[in-house]
């Protein structure tokens, strides 16, 4: 977990965060560096004592799906140099970093992308973030993964939009690389199985280089 996730969801809600960031600016940062040093250790150990990780994910939700939880200032203030500083402590051991992070986050993206994550997840399409606009904005820079609306698309009663939002994701990041296409959030419980196998099933078709749509 990212730290503004830790410190909004697990060390204390997200009212008395918003509070406290104005009421004791200082408590909020000594907690972001104990959770810093802490979540660092524990990747650290993991990697270097366990072995066999491939790439880490820090999971930390900054947006609603119309905007961010925080104004941009107060991400770039309490949280953004955290996290930072947990990529570049990572990135360190050698392994690259995704970072989870849905909502509506173009105000704040440019900072996100500048931390130097690999990639970014899920990219949603139901909080209006644009695939082929972070395509072509971060190319080379990011891999977005995602984009296959979990709201409608997959929940939908017809598999045939499943494989035309598929088509739709890959012809807009898939031609020349650099995009895991998924859904752009969890695969829940009012998800058709047939849907499952239609996006799994699209992409194994027409995901396979050189694509040909």
């Amino acid at each position: 977990m990212g730290p503004f996730t830790m410190a909004s969801w697990y060390l204390m809600d997200f009212s008395t965060l918003a509070i406290m960031m104005y009421t004791d600016p200082d408590l909020v940062h000594s907690i972001n560096e104990a959770v810093l040093d802490w979540t660092l250790s524990v990747i650290t150990s993991a990697i270097m004592d366990e072995g066999g990780v491939d790439c880490v994910e820090i999971s930390d939700d900054w947006g609603s799906t119309t905007s961010l939880l925080l104004s941009p200032l107060d991400f770039k203030t309490f949280f953004l140099p955290y996290f930072e500083r947990l990529v570049a402590g990572i990135k360190k051991l050698g392994v690259p970093v995704i970072m989870h992070n849905d909502g509506c986050l173009w105000e704040i993206l440019d900072d996100i992308v500048a931390t130097g994550i690999d990639a970014l997840h899920p990219i949603e399409r139901a909080a209006g973030m644009d695939l082929k606009r972070v395509k072509e904005r971060y190319q080379g820079r990011i891999t977005p993964i995602g984009n296959i609306n979990n709201k409608e698309t997959m929940a939908s009663p017809h598999s045939e939009d499943v494989r035309r939002e598929v088509l739709q994701c890959i012809q807009e990041a898939g031609m020349d690389g650099g995009y895991i296409i998924s859904s752009d959030h969890s695969i829940h419980d009012l998800i058709p199985l047939e849907n499952v196998h239609c996006l799994v099933d699209t992409v194994k078709k027409y995901g396979v280089y050189p694509i040909k749509l």
